[in-house]
């Protein structure tokens, strides 16, 4: 949990950083918009199949190569499903979805460059917010909890036009929920996408 909490101070200490060293301006410009759609993976615990996986993130530039704002997400963890078992005769009768679970919330985010060649950029970026952790059985809410997480990332990007770059962003999440909870937690998953952004400036 400490190490947990210090990673997050982190995090959050560049993005305030960023907050104050950008120009004062760039509260009153327009943002670049980021949008990613793409696969969860790698989760821990059960269900651990993964699943769709969206993102949005209005980003303002900071310098030339860096960039704050917020993003707002929603990734599939996985669904669970159950055998049924005539245990009379021992007839199979078939697998029946137990629940489904999925994470969405809202997190500060900080991305930066760290190459840029021609028309490609390689990027990481660092988030910091709330995630909530939600269950259902066939669209019936099953239970829930909250969670403060951050999460790594790393994008690749080509600028196909002066305003619209597409490319791959992966990002690894972790979440500081309670481990004494009798909720069926996440305690970190990843998620691999499309990525999208749109400026009205261009990269330069």
């Amino acid at each position: 949990m400490k190490r947990h909490s210090a990673i997050i101070g982190t995090i959050l200490a560049v993005i305030l950083a960023g907050a104050v060293l950008a120009r004062p301006a760039a509260a009153f410009s327009f943002p670049v918009l980021d949008v990613a759609l793409g696969q969860s993976l790698g989760v821990d615990g059960a269900p651990n199949d993964g699943g769709l996986s969206a993102e949005f993130s209005p980003l303002w530039r900071v310098g030339e190569r860096s960039h704050f704002g917020l993003t707002t997400f929603a990734d599939d963890i996985g669904t669970g499903t159950l055998d049924l078992v005539d245990h009379s005769s021992g007839t199979d009768l078939g697998t029946v979805t137990e629940h489904h679970r999925m994470t969405y919330g809202l997190a500060w985010r900080a991305d930066h460059d760290v190459l840029q060649r021609r028309r490609w950029a390689v990027g990481v970026s660092g988030l910091a917010g709330w995630w909530r952790i939600q269950d259902d059985v066939r669209g019936a809410s099953a239970g829930a909890a909250s969670a403060v997480g951050y999460a790594i990332g790393l994008d690749i990007r080509n600028a196909m036009t002066s305003r619209h770059e597409f490319g791959i962003a992966t990002r690894w999440q972790a979440l500081t929920s309670d481990r004494h909870s009798s909720f069926r937690r996440v305690d970190h998953y990843a998620t691999a996408a499309l990525e999208w952004r749109w400026t009205t400036d261009g990269r330069h």
